[in-house]
């Protein structure tokens, strides 16, 4: 989605936020969908459980960190 040009900080910060509200879902179903408890992602993965619950609330983690989060749960980057 193209951000129009006149968007202030904090509506962007906004949009932001609500997208990693979204991914974050996102995430949390295919965990679900894989049948993976916190704890497990956390053995597969070595990401912390704290982390992995960041993310499923929408508060972000590192763009590394969520790579290696969906290929726990069987997300195929292309």
């Amino acid at each position: 989605m193209r951000m129009r040009k006149n968007k202030t900080k904090i509506e962007q910060q906004k949009y932001a936020r609500k997208e990693l509200s979204r991914l974050g879902q996102d995430f949390k179903k295919k965990r679900l969908r894989s049948g993976l408890t916190h704890e497990e992602v956390r053995a597969i993965t070595g990401i912390s459980v704290s982390t992995v619950h960041h993310l499923e609330h929408g508060m972000g983690v590192g763009l590394e960190t969520y790579i290696i989060l969906l290929r726990c749960v069987g997300y195929k980057l292309d």
